[in-house]
């Protein structure tokens, strides 16, 4: 039937340090303070090439995907549901970039 044997799903069971963690994050709710989650993740502007060509009974080697076009970098911030101050680079993050977005986008937003 084309089945194959895989593992269960099991849901972990809460422990203490998370429970505080999540006590923690109530406890800033209360005092009106809000925590803001920030996440950098990038994309490619084209696909990986699986297949190619090569002579009959040969092996097809790849060295270089020539129509590779760059790729985009992107840091958001996320307050409850709401994502606000996105921005986008054409450069790779470190953290003199991640400093200046920090700084100059989303501590004035």
């Amino acid at each position: 039937m084309g089945l194959t044997y895989k593992k269960l799903y099991v849901m972990r069971k809460p422990t203490k340090t998370l429970d505080k963690r999540f006590n923690k994050k109530q406890q800033y709710e209360k005092e009106g303070k809000h925590i803001v989650f920030i996440d950098e993740s990038g994309f490619s502007h084209d696909t990986p090439r699986t297949h190619g060509y090569s002579p009959k009974s040969q092996r097809c080697f790849g060295l270089k995907n020539w129509g590779a076009k760059g790729r985009t970098n992107v840091i958001g911030a996320l307050l409850g549901k709401t994502l606000f101050a996105i921005g986008l680079f054409d450069i790779n993050i470190n953290s003199d970039v991640f400093y200046l977005w920090v700084t100059q986008v989303l501590i004035p937003v």
